[in-house]
Order: structure tokens, then C-alpha cells, then sequence
């Protein structure tokens, strides 16, 4: 049965390999074909994130050509032939028939024209459309600029959550690292790996109170929400009060990444 989709937006387009991944029971082989900027990549991710792995560590194999990924309920092979000649034998050059004998595994392979006429079995075939003018993006741009306060900079490590979303009773959260800057949309708990899954877990189930906040003294702008040993650091989660009234929390903040009034926080 042919179905067509339409995603005008990358939110959009993770969703729907969010959605794909509910059906996702081991066996299959999702063959994607699609231009550069057509979205295999961010697509790929949805998929991982309704498998419940963190999309912060799927990126697309243009150079090691397979990358591996284990979820609780199947393990995924995930495959680029981007960089293949498409007159050397492809699926001989990545193992494909090796792989295919794991029956737990889900096979998503990208640039799939490069199989030539290959058949293989239990085959998903998605076609995404698209001439590259406008590339779906793979979700690591940054939305907004990071905001400077008061002309204080933000943290330069951990993560902040920009934008929440409620979907059909699941929470999609809009992450940034501090690190780098780098955005990623519709991250769940369920999704999410480590310190992002903290913050999500302290951002649903205990929020920030600002009465539990130890503010700088005659500055209630900056504070310290809570500090802990995680990892063999200490990891503070900081707060700032925006213009707005609202309270942004940075968690999971190394001392590396403390500077400025911030450095008022650190623990000797």
C-alpha cells in the first residue's frame, strides 16, 4: 500500500519517522531515497527517538558508511551509500547480507538507488521529494540566538530547555547545548540519554521553585537552584530571571563552564 506524506517543516518530518518507528518490530529494511537536503538524515532520527535512543548520538554514516545503534527493543543498522559507486557492489561493501541475518535488527539505509536492483526482503520504501532549494535541516541549528542578560553571558557548559510541547500527552522538548549552541527539536525522556535526561526529568516532575533558589546577595537575577557530584564533577544547575519574569535553568553546568557572577556559585 502506497501512502503520501507531506512534511513541510523538520519538526514535521521527525514526526513522521517518529511515527514509523511504532511498527518497527525487527526484520525490516527501510530503504530511503532522497537528495542532499532532503531530510534521510532527520528522518532517520525521528525513527530513533520513537525507538526511545538519543538523537543526540545518531548522525548520518557518509564516511564510515554503518553506523550501529541499540535500543531495548531492536538493534539498528544504519547505512549510507552516499560515498559508493553505484557500479561496485553495494550491499557487499557494507555487509548487507551478514546484517540481514540478524532477525532483531531494523536495516534504514540512505541513498538506497545505490542498491541497483537488489531485492530484499520486508522492505519499507520511503521516496522523499524535494529539489534541495529549501533542505530539510537535521535539526542541530540553533532556533534563537543564546540570549545575553543584563549583558551576562549564559553558562558554557550543560544543557537549557528552550520550548516544550505536549503531544498527545508527550512532552517535546526543545534542547540546546551550551556547549556548542547546537538545537535539537522533540527530544523526549524517553529519548534522551544522561544529563539531557535529567533536565527533562527536573523540568516535567520538579520545576523550578524560586524560593528554593540561592539568589547572588542584592541580585536576584542569577542564582543556584541546585548543585551536586554526578561523573566525578560537581554539576550545578543555575538560574537566571529573564526580562519576562521567567526562570531559565541551565542544568547540569561543569566549573569549566562558570564564569563571570556565575563563578559565585562554585563550591570550594
Amino acid at each position: 500500500m502506497n501512502r503520501e506524506l507531506t512534511a513541510n517543516t523538520p519538526e514535521e518530518m521527525f514526526s513522521i519517522g517518529d511515527d514509523i518507528a511504532r511498527n518497527l518490530n525487527g526484520g525490516e529494511v527501510i530503504l530511503l531515497f532522497g537528495g542532499l537536503g532532503a531530510g534521510t538524515t532527520l528522518l532517520t532520527k525521528g525513527i530513533m527517538s520513537g525507538l526511545g535512543y538519543d538523537v543526540n548520538e545518531v548522525t548520518s554514516p557518509s564516511f564510515t558508511l554503518v553506523n550501529l545503534y541499540e535500543t531495548e527493543r531492536v538493534d539498528v543498522d544504519h547505512i549510507d551509500l552516499w560515498r559508493l559507486d553505484a557500479t561496485i557492489n553495494t550491499a557487499e561493501a557494507v555487509g548487507l547480507n551478514e546484517r540481514l541475518e540478524n532477525e532483531r535488527a531494523v536495516t534504514i539505509i540512505e541513498w538506497a538507488d545505490r542498491l541497483g536492483n537488489k531485492m530484499l526482503p520486508n522492505t519499507i520504501a520511503i521516496k522523499i521529494e524535494g529539489d534541495g532549494d529549501e533542505p530539510m535541516l537535521e535539526g542541530d541549528q540553533p532556533v534563537t540566538p543564546v540570549p545575553v542578560v543584563d549583558g551576562i553571558e549564559p553558562p558554557r557548559t550543560g544543557v537549557e530547555i528552550v520550548q516544550t510541547e505536549e503531544r498527545k500527552g508527550v512532552f517535546y522538548h526543545t534542547m540546546r547545548d551550551l556547549r556548542n549552541g547546537n538545537v535539537v527539536r522533540n527530544v523526549t525522556r524517553s529519548s534522551a540519554r544522561k544529563l539531557w535526561q535529567y533536565a527533562i526529568t527536573q523540568h516535567e516532575s520538579s520545576p523550578v521553585d524560586k524560593g528554593q533558589v540561592q539568589w547572588v546577595p542584592g541580585n536576584e537575577r542569577l542564582g543556584l537552584w541546585k548543585s551536586s557530584r554526578r561523573a566525578g564533577k560537581v554539576r550545578y544547575d543555575l538560574v537566571q530571571r529573564m526580562p519576562d519574569g521567567r526562570l531559565q535553568v541551565y542544568y547540569g553546568v561543569t566549573e569549566d563552564g562558570i564564569d563571570g557572577p556565575w563563578r559565585a556559585f562554585l563550591k570550594d
